[in-house]
């Protein structure tokens, strides 16, 4: 039986068939969509630069090639990583705010 008689009984569901072909998708397929998108909505080119290179970070992290690769465990993760080296680059690690002796051996009031 062809597809489209298998459509045609209902056996196929053309909406899944749709999210399956989006699925397959590369991200740098999606990606290239999305930042002509954002240029024919006129965002200006720093806000389109930034946008594009902060999601490849994300799919770079967690190995997402295809749309369909992508899961919230894996952005959650990039979130926990960026966090971790934020936190690893404040200065004196936010000992001083949270009361803890500075270098100076005094503290700060809370």
């Amino acid at each position: 039986m062809e597809a489209l008689e298998m459509r045609r009984r209902g056996l196929i569901d053309p909406r899944q068939e749709r999210l399956a072909e989006q699925g397959r998708r590369t991200l740098g397929e999606v990606l290239a969509a999305f930042e002509a998108k954002l240029r024919a909505a006129n965002r200006h080119p720093r806000h389109v630069a930034a946008t594009i290179n902060h999601i490849q970070s994300i799919a770079d992290s967690a190995g997402f090639n295809t749309v369909a690769d992508i899961t919230a465990d894996g952005v959650n993760a990039y979130a926990v990583e960026l966090d971790e080296k934020r936190e690893d680059s404040l200065p004196g690690r936010l000992h001083h705010v949270q009361g803890e002796p500075a270098s100076s051996g005094e503290t700060r009031p809370t």
